[in-house]
């Protein structure tokens, strides 16, 4: 009986965290969260946020165009009031207000994916069909 919940235990874990790990996963739509956003009061909807949570150093070390393409079909032109890449080390991310990605902003994040303190800003740039980003702290 014990063998048996912990191979079950084991295959829970692999298809729970096992899908998510290695480059093919890093900035996947499919674990892109929305949430709404309430009003003051949380009485009343007035928007959506959407989140996807990711490890600082892999998101490092992917191309520019790779993070340039998931911004352009995820972000770019959404009606979320913001999205979040949120970093599992530490609760710092990323911050797209209004998804405008020419200059998200870098800081501390709250339990909503909103910036709480600002660390710095990363400015996109596009120059003859190259896309480069330069990150510039506050």
């Amino acid at each position: 009986m014990r063998k048996i919940m912990l191979l079950v235990l084991i295959s829970f874990t692999v298809l729970l965290f096992g899908c998510s790990a290695g480059q093919a996963s890093i900035l996947d739509p499919n674990f892109i969260s929305v949430r709404q956003v309430m009003n003051g009061s949380k009485t009343s909807v007035i928007g959506e946020r959407a989140m996807i949570w990711e490890y600082k150093e892999e998101l490092k070390n992917i191309s520019a165009e790779k993070f340039d393409e998931f911004l352009l079909s995820e972000i770019d032109g959404k009606d979320y009031n913001w999205f979040t890449i949120g970093f599992l080390e530490d609760g710092t991310g990323i911050v797209f207000t209004g998804c405008d990605i020419s200059m998200p902003v870098y800081g501390d994040l709250t339990a909503e994916g909103m910036i709480s303190e600002t660390i710095g800003f990363i400015t996109r740039s596009e120059d003859n069909g190259t896309v480069t980003f330069e990150y510039s702290e506050s």
